[in-house]
């Protein structure tokens, strides 16, 4: 939906980000009516708790949609993201790092089988991101050590916890996590109905190498590239 561009950090949703949530749902919708689903449920996470504006996009879902959407806080994200992941894969030996990248907001979720060791969201999401530091295309390299540092600082309770419980895996729950696994098997966008798919750490090192030194056209004559995140 992209609620957050262009306005996340006014604590406001534009005119164009509306339009396109409201146009998202519709689709949702006809999935929903086509399946005859009876009882649907609509959370709202970071660009809606912030933003000053939400009412005219609740009030807007309500009459377009019939829907109710439920605004909630960072702590029931995280939760709600591990009880996902652990419906899908089976890592009950292993202690998992779960991240999923949002705009507005990054959910990290440390955990062993069914319990939680740790989560935490941080307001670090890629729409934020972009109005902090406004990327040059191509990225410079003291703009990429910019924002590197930004996010050592930023995630610092993230390294604490990591050193406390020690992860053996990492659990990408987001588009962005499919992306990566698309570039890496070189397959067109949504071609194919992901559960869990196995993108080793060799294979993300040097698609983000990649990524980092690339210009907008290059990414997007990517095989695997979705052009929504191209940008």
């Amino acid at each position: 939906m992209k609620l957050g561009l262009g306005g996340i950090h006014k604590e406001l949703l534009t005119s164009d980000a509306i339009e396109r949530g409201l146009n998202a749902l519709h689709k949702h919708a006809l999935t929903i009516n086509e399946h005859r689903v009876k009882d649907v449920k609509i959370f709202a996470t970071s660009a809606l708790r912030g933003a000053e504006n939400r009412d005219t996009f609740l009030e807007a879902v309500w009459t377009k949609l019939g829907w109710e959407v439920e605004i909630i806080d960072g702590d029931r994200e995280a939760e709600l993201i591990f009880k996902g992941v652990n419906l899908s894969l089976s890592v009950d030996r292993e202690t998992v790092l779960i991240l999923d990248i949002g705009g507005g907001s990054n959910e990290f979720i440390l955990s062993h089988g069914n319990n939680i060791l740790w989560k935490q969201s941080f307001n670090i999401g890629i729409a934020r991101v972009l109005e902090i530091f406004t990327p040059s295309d191509p990225l410079h390299p003291e703009e990429i050590a910019k924002m590197e540092r930004w996010f050592e600082d930023e995630l610092a309770m993230l390294w604490h916890a990591c050193e406390n419980h020690r992860p053996d895996i990492l659990v990408g729950c987001s588009g962005a996590f499919d992306t990566f696994t698309d570039l890496y098997e070189e397959v067109e966008p949504e071609s194919n109905y992901r559960t869990a798919s196995l993108l080793p750490v060799g294979a993300f090192q040097k698609i983000h190498e990649t990524l980092k030194v690339s210009t907008l056209d290059e990414r997007q004559k990517m095989r695997g590239m979705d052009l929504c995140v191209s940008k």
